[in-house]
């Protein structure tokens, strides 16, 4: 396989910076979103491969309500969240083409889709954070499991090769108290920003995605979706990573569409 491309340092929302290496680990790095003017991203390839630029970052799209309105206390319950999807951007989608065992020009025209659909996990994590108060909200953040470093290693059947790299680990929400431990406060712009975080990196993580010829469909985002037939890979590989990053997900506690 080629290179897959590197972004920028983070600022806001996870985006995943990545070099590959043929034959020889590389890293890919989970950091905070940035802010860049929009720039060229090279090919990803069997065998060939560039870095890319940074490429233009949308503002953060999270927005919780509190009730009450004007405090952000750790007692305030959380009366409902809105949220506008963000798609994934093209460092991910490459690597949905590098998972499903396909150079990214295989792929041009195809749609990349989301296993456990976006509307899924978003929903799964609002109806976890709804269930507490601020402070428990917090809580369960702060204290996620998320997905450690890790070597991935994918052979494609349709270039008869194996390429191994690093993925780095996913970052945890840090919502800092700027209260005292008997009444805990918490900056709304903080929070707001975690949770935008979290559901992008879990929704569009490169585990979740992945490019394939024919699939089960998500039901408008009421099920999860499945790749069927053949494809870059064997399917039992797709179906078993896929399958991993649902157990990962349930692990944190988020209740899946079937």
């Amino acid at each position: 396989m080629g290179n897959l491309p590197k972004l920028l340092e983070p600022d806001h929302v996870a985006r995943f910076e990545s070099t590959y290496v043929a034959r020889a680990p590389a890293e890919v790095r989970p950091s905070r979103r940035h802010r860049a003017t929009p720039g060229s991203l090279a090919g990803m390839a069997f065998g060939a491969g560039g870095e890319p630029e940074a490429e233009r970052i949308v503002p953060m799209q999270t927005y919780v309500v509190y009730n009450p309105v004007n405090q952000r206390l750790g007692s305030d319950g959380i009366k409902g969240i809105l949220h506008n999807r963000v798609s994934h951007n093209t460092t991910q989608r490459k690597l949905a083409a590098f998972f499903s065992g396909y150079e990214f020009s295989d792929v041009k025209g195809w749609i990349c889709n989301h296993h456990v659909p976006y509307a899924g996990i978003k929903n799964a994590v609002f109806n976890k954070i709804q269930s507490w108060d601020l402070a428990g909200a917090v809580a369960w953040m702060t204290n996620l499991k998320l997905l450690p470093k890790m070597k991935v290693t994918v052979y494609s059947t349709k270039y008869k090769s194996q390429s191994t790299f690093t993925l780095g680990a996913q970052p945890v929400p840090s919502i800092p108290n700027t209260g005292s431990i008997l009444s805990p406060t918490y900056n709304e712009v903080k929070v707001n920003t975690e949770i935008d975080d979290l559901v992008y990196n879990l929704a569009n993580d490169p585990r979740n995605l992945f490019y394939w010829p024919n699939s089960t469909g998500d039901d408008h985002g009421r099920a999860k979706d499945w790749p069927k037939g053949s494809g870059g890979t064997t399917l039992k590989y797709q179906k078993k990573r896929l399958s991993d990053y649902d157990k990962f997900l349930e692990g944190l506690g988020l209740v899946l569409p079937a």
